[in-house]
């Protein structure tokens, strides 16, 4: 008898640990709920550019560390989609056409998310630095025609 009870409850208590096990995992996920969906939602605000939001949300994931593979691969796709992001922008600063074609206020929005994303590079420097540039080639030619 004690068996047979014995195999009657291994089966049942066998399904308990996975039912634990499985709803241990279920909170993991809804308390890093934020996490898991934050690559999504940063590709997704770059596509509408809403510049402020991916700003925040990359602020926001920054000040997760954690030790979790997983958690880790979704901080780094977090990362590459920033790094693309502002190295997109900064070649938009470079080219002539497109500076001279937007307003202003663009512009300084533009470098303000450049700036509190921390590029590592001063993307107003970068901006009157590629400004000089083209200014000084475009002497130097007009130079060349009087000579």
């Amino acid at each position: 008898l004690k068996s047979r009870a014995s195999d009657l409850f291994a089966s049942i208590l066998d399904h308990r640990r996975e039912t634990d096990r499985i709803r241990s995992a279920l909170a993991v996920v809804g308390r890093y709920n934020f996490i898991f969906s934050l690559p999504g939602a940063i590709k997704s605000a770059i596509a509408t550019k809403q510049y402020r939001k991916v700003v925040r949300l990359y602020h926001k994931a920054s000040k997760y560390t954690t030790a979790s593979p997983t958690l880790q691969k979704i901080l780094a796709e977090v990362e590459r989609s920033v790094a693309s992001f502002t190295r997109t922008q900064l070649a938009l600063l470079e080219d002539p056409a497109i500076v001279a074609r937007t307003p202003l206020q663009e512009l300084e929005k533009m470098i303000g998310v450049l700036i509190q994303l921390d590029t590592g590079v001063d993307p107003t420097a970068h901006l009157l630095q590629r400004q000089f540039e083209q200014l000084k080639e475009k002497f130097q030619q007009f130079q060349m025609k009087l000579i």
